[in-house]
């Protein structure tokens, strides 16, 4: 049973297309979400940062944590443009730099109750090192949970009961591996919507627009350093 944790919240940051500019904007992004946290006396942990071969950005989920910041931060979703020189271009031209922010709700696997009709449960005797039989009764357990084809065994007790219990906690455990990783592989399969744009930082000009809000914001270089208070 998937369980929403209350008071947290990810933020997932996806560079666009636009190459080093846009993973270096995603990064700045990222930093300036934890700078925001972190003054606004929220928690902060840094899941996953992937990187591509030449070091840059490709991927951040953050985790926020603190009083509703779900609904502090549920509308920061969506494209975040910054119109400036490029640093990595010789020439200086203006160039637009995209990145994609996505707020999640944290959940996680709570209860997860195994249905005793969805397993198949062998017994056999114990085997040694070499294959050799060391038990004359059949003590080993082996469970096998049929909808994900895990499959467990144990044979370290000689009780046919202990190794039940036994390879039920170890069957348990790994299927609550599995639905993690699905929770993980959902979040991040989540729907991009490149499609809405939330806010264009315009650095020339020293102003940020918000598209969601229609209103210009200025002092951009406080706003990029975590002021974003008035813009949520």
């Amino acid at each position: 049973m998937k369980l929403i944790i209350p008071n947290s919240c990810y933020i997932e940051i996806k560079p666009g297309p636009g190459g080093k500019d846009s993973k270096n904007w995603a990064l700045t992004i990222a930093k300036q979400y934890i700078c925001f946290a972190k003054k606004t006396n929220y928690r902060v942990n840094i899941v996953k940062h992937r990187k591509d071969h030449d070091f840059k950005t490709n991927y951040i989920l953050l985790e926020i944590i603190g009083y509703r910041v779900f609904e502090v931060l549920k509308n920061e979703s969506g494209v975040h443009k910054a119109v400036r020189k490029s640093i990595y271009n010789k020439k200086n031209k203006v160039h637009t730099s995209l990145c994609l922010v996505n707020i999640l709700k944290v959940y996680k696997i709570v209860n997860n109750k195994i249905n005793r009709r969805e397993l198949r449960i062998e017994t056999f005797k114990s085997r040694g090192p070499g294959g050799q039989s060391v038990n004359k009764t059949n003590s080993a357990v082996r469970v096998t949970h049929i909808p994900s084809g895990i499959s467990v065994e144990c044979q370290r007790e000689r009780s046919q009961m202990e190794n039940k219990r036994y390879a039920m906690i170890l069957l348990k455990a790994k299927i609550d591996k599995l639905e993690e990783k699905k929770l993980d592989d959902e979040i991040e399969s989540n729907i991009e919507d490149w499609k809405t744009t939330n806010r264009i930082y315009f650095f020339n000009k020293s102003f940020v627009l918000s598209k969601r809000k229609k209103k210009k914001y200025f002092r951009i270089k406080e706003i990029i350093n975590g002021d974003i208070g008035k813009l949520i």
